[in-house]
């Protein structure tokens, strides 16, 4: 989602308006998306009907999310309970490396680390990304074990661009 909230499109916009042609945006895949001088201030709410644009090939939403539709919007949770299984392989590693220390005389560092990588991977499962669709306003959250770390809202009319993002492990786009 392009936004305009540090006011550095501003000038850019100026300029197509006052030369009367199509602002280029150059994204980070090297598409160029054009919009024209008439159009730059519009939100994507406004550009679009009641429905937004979902890719055809069935990449939205994606497997990865739990997604719950609501009568005016939607909620897409991910979470990442596969981490569970390192957590467990860890610490009944650290477990039985400080149970028999004394015969492999390994000290305090590698059940040390072990509980430390243990640690690590039970943060990663506890670990939710959520992302709110409710009232026109979009809200980001990501909590590790019920502690907000990161949370960001918005309106759906300051959203003046929408882009397609390729995963590059997959391949697989998904529209944002």
């Amino acid at each position: 989602m392009i936004l305009d909230r540090g006011g550095e499109r501003e000038a850019f916009e100026n300029l197509a308006r006052n030369l009367d042609l199509p602002l280029a945006t150059v994204r980070t895949d090297g598409n160029i998306s054009f919009r024209h001088p008439d159009a730059l201030d519009q939100s994507v709410y406004m550009q679009i009907s009641d429905t937004p644009p979902i890719p055809a090939d069935g990449s939205f939403p994606p497997k990865k999310y739990h997604l719950t539709v609501l009568p005016d919007g939607f909620d897409a949770v991910r979470t990442y309970r596969l981490y569970l299984l390192p957590f467990l392989g860890f610490s009944g590693s650290a477990a039985l490396v400080h149970r028999f220390n004394h015969i492999i005389n390994a000290g305090f560092g590698l059940p040390l680390v072990l509980v430390m990588f243990s640690l690590f991977m039970l943060a990663f499962s506890l670990t939710r990304f959520r992302l709110t669709l409710r009232s026109g306003i979009l809200e980001q959250t990501t909590s590790i074990a019920w502690f907000r770390i990161h949370e960001k809202r918005m309106t759906l009319s300051e959203i003046e661009e929408l882009g397609r993002i390729i995963d590059p492990l997959t391949r697989r786009g998904c529209s944002v």
